[in-house]
């Protein structure tokens, strides 16, 4: 089975991302999901944006945290609210899936309250690195599907990474392994083929596994047949991020993963 295909940030289609105009034309596009972020103002909007800061001009940024909606859009309008983008979404689709990445804690209640009004349920799926914002969203809903990003071979499980800020670290041969730019390809040789050894699902906490989680998602690079394995043998997808080229995408579709997350759909 082909796995399934998700623009990252509405990305690859020309438009920067995480704005309105590159979410209209991956709407239009062949992509089975569309991947947004989205975080708080000061007074709780949730609003279209990856880093906590928002970049206005070339030389300007200002924390998305500090400031309203209002005052974000204040010379022109450079930021799409959550409303917006689900008002448009719900009136477009007709079968592609909407991930929602929230960056932040906080508002839960109408992130769930605008998806039951606009009866788009079946066509939403959750994102969080913050298990607390999954599990707050799990006590609103029972069934909304949730998905849990996670990086299983970090010291620190949930926070997100850079891939040559990070380093992995394993045990081997009772001595502490680390990954880092220079040696990644030696490592991908000697040791990734695949990670059976790390058994993510022991690393969560139990009250993570018991959200019903409809899927993670894993570095594409970290990925085994053996971890997909014991994910479908629990009931969650796996899907991957980011592949960026044919290459990895043929690596990728022999370990089984179900979705695979790109910036550049039109290169795979």
């Amino acid at each position: 089975m082909q796995p399934r295909l998700l623009s990252h940030r509405a990305l690859g289609f020309g438009y920067r991302e995480n704005t309105f105009k590159a979410f209209k034309e991956a709407l239009l596009s062949d992509v089975h999901e569309i991947e947004l972020d989205f975080r708080l103002t000061k007074d709780d909007v949730y609003v279209c944006n990856h880093d906590p800061e928002l970049r206005i001009s070339s030389k300007k940024k200002v924390l998305i945290k500090a400031k309203t909606f209002a005052e974000l859009n204040e010379d022109r309008k450079i930021i799409a609210s959550f409303d917006e983008i689900l008002h448009y979404f719900a009136k477009k689709n007709h079968d592609k899936i909407l991930n929602i990445d929230l960056k932040d804690y906080g508002n839960e209640e109408h992130i769930i309250k605008l998806i039951k009004r606009l009866k788009i349920k079946k066509n939403v799926i959750i994102v969080s690195w913050i298990p607390k914002v999954l599990e707050k969203i799990r006590q609103l809903d029972s069934t909304v599907k949730l998905s849990l990003s996670y990086a299983p071979a970090r010291k620190h499980l949930f926070k997100a990474f850079s891939l040559f800020q990070m380093q992995f670290k394993m045990k081997k041969n009772r001595r502490l392994f680390f990954v880092n730019k220079s040696n990644m390809k030696q490592f991908n040789e000697k040791y990734n083929k695949g990670f059976h050894h790390i058994h993510i699902f022991s690393h969560l906490p139990k009250r993570i596994l018991c959200l019903k989680l409809d899927s993670i998602n894993i570095p594409w690079y970290l990925v085994s047949q053996e971890l997909v394995h014991e994910a479908h043998e629990l009931g969650i997808k796996v899907r991957v991020f980011n592949v960026d080229n044919k290459k990895s995408l043929e690596r990728i579709k022999k370990k089984n993963v179900d979705t695979i997350f790109t910036n550049e759909v039109y290169e795979l």
